[in-house]
C-alpha cells in the first residue's frame, strides 16, 4: 500500500516525476499488462545487495532501522 503522503500528491497533481502508483486487481492479465509496461521503459527495481556475513547483517539492519531504505535488501549467500 502506498503511503498517504503520496496519494494526496498523486490525486492533487503533484506526483514526483518517478513515483507511480497503480491500482489494479490481482490477476494475471492485469499483472501481465504491468510487467508489459514496465519492460517497456525498461524500469528496473531498486535492490541492495550485501554479504550474508557479520558486517553485512549490522549494516542492512542499521539501514531498515533508519528508514531511509529505498528498494530491497537482498543477502548475498554466496559471497564469502
Amino acid at each position: 500500500m502506498a503511503h498517504p503522503k503520496k496519494w494526496v500528491r498523486a490525486l492533487s497533481g503533484y506526483q514526483k516525476p518517478h513515483q507511480t502508483i497503480m491500482m489494479m486487481k490481482s490477476n494475471s492479465s492485469d499483472l501481465d499488462l504491468v510487467v508489459s509496461l514496465l519492460s517497456k521503459i525498461k524500469a528496473t527495481p531498486v535492490i541492495n545487495v550485501v554479504p550474508f556475513s557479520d558486517e553485512g547483517l549490522v549494516g542492512a539492519f542499521d539501514a531498515l532501522k533508519s528508514r531511509r531504505v529505498k528498494g530491497k535488501i537482498v543477502f548475498d549467500l554466496q559471497d564469502k
